[in-house]
């Protein structure tokens, strides 16, 4: 998406989504291997759920596509070395993050969520 203000396509990225109730448009929020803006997306999403922000009246999975561990670093980072030294608590990342590793992976655990 082009947008002007990169805050505008941020709000854009949250909004769809949010989801209004248990019928409502079942969707997902999914982070795929890319550069710093994905890692800036992937943080947001990350804070607004740590803050419980994300504006949804019903849970939305968010995934991580960990293909051929290209996550990894990242996620011990976060997964221990914050952790270690007092940042996140431990499981707070796994509370909110589900990490797939295949597609098939990530379309199990949207049949699972969503009772499909």
């Amino acid at each position: 998406a082009t947008c002007s203000f990169f805050s505008a396509r941020k709000h854009g990225l949250v909004d769809a989504g949010v989801r209004n109730g248990k019928d409502d448009v079942k969707t997902a929020f999914f982070c795929l291997p890319g550069g710093i803006g994905t890692l800036d997306e992937f943080f947001e999403i990350l804070a607004l759920y740590q803050l419980r922000r994300i504006g949804s009246e019903e849970r939305v999975p968010f995934m991580i596509m960990n293909y051929e561990g290209v996550f990894d670093k990242l996620l011990e980072f976060i997964t221990e070395s914050c952790v270690e030294h007092g940042l996140v608590n431990k499981g707070e990342m796994e509370e909110h993050v589900k990490v797939c590793s295949t597609n098939n992976e990530a379309l199990e655990y949207l049949k699972q969520f969503y009772a499909l």
